[in-house]
C-alpha cells in the first residue's frame, strides 16, 4: 500500500519534468541575448582615461595621443577596422564614411592628465573599440575591443523566462609609454 502511494507522486513528478521544457536554460539565455533591445543610452559608456607621464614617448619626450572610440553592432566590423591601416588613417583624418560604424568619438589625451569620458551609447551598439594614435602609427598594442556588458535575469517559477539588457560600460584605460590596456571592466551578471 505504501509503495503504491509513493509510486503515484513519483510518476507525476517524472511526467511533469519530462514535459516541462523543450529548450534548455543555456539555449534560452542565448535566445534572450540575441533578441534583446539595444536602445540609445545617455552616458552609458564611462571611460576613466589614465595616461602615464611618459605616454606615447618618442626620444624620451612624452606626447599627446588622439583616441578614437568606435561603436558598432557587430564585432567583425570593428575587427576589420582594426586590421585595416588605410581605414584607421581615414578615421584619424576625419574623412570618409564607414559602413557599420554607429558612432565615432575623438578625444585628445595628454601625458599625466587623468580624465573620465561619459559617452552616449548609440542605438544598437553592442561593441566598442578604442584606438589610440601612438607615434608613428597605431599598432595592435594601441587598440582595445570591448563587449558592452549584459545583465541577464530570469523570471518565473514554472516557466522561467530569461531577459537580457545592456548594462553601462565602466572601464579604466591605462595609456602607457608604448601600449594601452584595460585595467578594470565589470563582469556580466547572470
Amino acid at each position: 500500500m505504501i509503495t503504491r502511494l509513493l509510486r503515484q507522486p513519483i510518476l507525476i513528478c517524472m511526467f511533469l519534468v519530462g514535459c516541462s521544457t523543450g529548450v534548455n536554460s543555456e539555449e534560452q539565455m542565448k535566445i534572450a541575448i540575441n533578441n534583446m533591445t539595444m536602445p540609445f543610452s545617455s552616458g552609458a559608456i564611462s571611460l576613466h582615461i589614465i595616461p602615464s607621464a611618459k605616454m606615447n614617448a618618442w626620444n624620451d619626450i612624452a606626447n599627446s595621443s588622439v583616441m578614437l572610440i568606435l561603436q558598432a553592432n557587430e564585432k567583425g566590423i570593428l575587427e576589420n577596422v582594426m586590421n585595416n591601416p588605410v581605414i584607421i588613417k581615414q578615421m584619424f583624418d576625419g574623412a570618409g564614411s564607414f559602413d557599420g560604424i554607429l558612432k565615432i568619438d575623438r578625444y585628445v589625451a595628454m601625458p599625466g592628465q587623468n580624465t573620465t569620458l561619459h559617452i552616449d551609447r548609440s542605438e544598437n551598439t553592442r561593441y566598442v573599440s578604442i584606438i589610440s594614435g601612438y607615434y608613428p602609427f597605431p599598432a595592435k598594442q594601441h587598440m582595445l575591443l570591448i563587449d558592452i556588458p549584459i545583465a541577464i535575469t530570469k523570471q518565473g517559477w514554472w516557466h522561467k523566462k530569461w531577459n537580457a539588457v545592456l548594462s553601462p560600460l565602466e572601464m579604466k584605460v591605462l595609456l602607457g609609454q608604448e601600449a594601452i590596456q584595460k585595467v578594470h571592466e565589470p563582469t556580466e551578471s547572470k
